[in-house]
């Protein structure tokens, strides 16, 4: 496992660690219980958004069961922080006072929907040196004990320098290799996949176990292919190996997220219509990062490349909406004026006392991967603030004390 010796100066690698798999609903379950300050309300679905005649306050929310029970839930302040489509979706659909629904007396509520465009290009052929190294393979180094340094789980990607995305005036990219198993894509490694998930106790909604033991047993030859190199790793039966990109979106207020006028859904709420967009700057990003990536590498002695056609000005790849990253973003972004933005840098709602937004919704920018570590900061630099915020009996007006978080 060693790292790449890139001689170009233009593309650089960068480590990542991962931490152990955390479940928060498990990991916190004893400790949110016993909690005497925090009361959790599972499968409380909020429908609404309830404020006083001028709309700057916050007073109630309407929650909605699929049982067909209702409940009304007062706070001094409300946190909504449901992801990146769920908070504009709750925000449009609160509409009682504000026809435009909260926060949108700009327009600009389910604007700006970013999500990191992943996509699949080009074949890599290694020189025997470099054919097991791991550490840049994504097949191989996630969660994996043998890419790992002082047992730490570790992974590298590549990226271009700074200097290169000034001077060519690039969005920023993350690029891995992923070797392609015997039996990829198949309805049978797809099952396999799943009861995978099923193993690590990982969510799986509508799963039907019967179905997917018939579909792995109905095509053998798949499933014992794709689950033996998945589990042995065996470099002699990898088909070969491709590049996997994923790319900074641009800001484009014409990428939202609407509602839609005549679609509900089981609580009465009006579903949600996604328009995405990604410019020509994400294809031309796409194209030239891999270009720079695949002529370092053969001046470096480390593989042949033969990349694919340049997709600028083309249709994207039909698997580019398969292949997601379910980042979603941007679309309650924070700016100073609320001309430009739903939120402030608090994250408070403009125009309201005690409405806060959590999460990546608003983002104003997305880079180019790991959104996480941004959330969580967010996450706990609000938490601050809103607790310095109750210790002021003048900044909130309150309808009953505590804080709701609508998640």
């Amino acid at each position: 496992m060693r790292r790449l010796p890139l001689v170009s100066g233009m593309v650089r690698d960068t480590i990542s660690q991962f931490s152990p798999p955390s479940r928060f609903g498990k990991l916190y379950r004893s400790d949110l219980k016993q909690s005497e300050q925090i009361r959790v309300y599972l499968y409380a679905n909020v429908v609404s958004i309830d404020t006083e005649e001028t709309a700057s306050t916050a007073t109630c929310v309407q929650v909605k069961t699929l049982s067909g029970r209702s409940m009304q839930v007062s706070a001094k302040v409300f946190v909504l922080a449901t992801g990146g489509i769920e908070n504009p979706r709750l925000l449009l659909a609160s509409n009682k006072v504000q026809a435009a629904g909260l926060g949108n007396g700009n327009d600009l509520v389910g604007r700006y929907f970013m999500d990191h465009p992943r996509l699949y290009s080009g074949k890599v052929n290694f020189t025997r040196q470099w054919s097991r190294n791991k550490l840049y393979d994504i097949k191989y180094h996630y969660q994996n004990a043998s890419v790992s340094a002082d047992g730490i789980k570790i992974a590298a990607q590549l990226s271009l320098v700074e200097s290169v995305l000034k001077k060519e005036k690039l969005l920023n990219s993350r690029v891995w290799f992923s070797s392609i198993f015997p039996g990829e894509g198949s309805e049978a490694a797809q099952a396999l996949f799943r009861c995978k998930q099923a193993l690590l106790q990982k969510e799986l909604p509508g799963w039907d176990p019967a179905q997917d033991m018939v579909t792995m047993m109905s095509h053998p030859i798949d499933t014992f292919l794709y689950g033996f190199t998945r589990l042995v790793q065996p470099r002699s039966l990898i088909k070969g190996v491709e590049f996997e990109i994923i790319t900074e979106p641009e800001p484009d207020p014409s990428s939202r997220i609407t509602l839609s006028p005549t679609k509900l859904d089981q609580l009465g709420m009006p579903r949600v219509c996604i328009d995405w967009r990604l410019g020509t700057n994400v294809q031309r990003t796409v194209d030239r990062t891999l270009e720079i990536i695949a002529n370092d590498m053969r001046s470096s002695g480390i593989a042949s490349v033969d990349l694919d056609p340049a997709i600028e000005g083309k249709p994207w790849p039909a698997r580019l909406e398969k292949e997601g990253t379910w980042h979603h973003m941007g679309t309650t972004r924070m700016h100073e004026s609320p001309k430009q933005g739903v939120v402030d840098s608090d994250c408070k709602v403009h125009g309201m006392s005690n409405l806060y937004v959590a999460g990546s919704s608003v983002f104003p920018t997305a880079g180019a991967n790991f959104p996480t570590i941004t959330i969580a900061a967010l996450t706990l630099r609000l938490s601050e603030h809103i607790a310095k915020e109750l210790k002021n009996p003048k900044a909130i007006l309150p309808p009953k004390e505590g804080v709701l978080l609508a998640a």
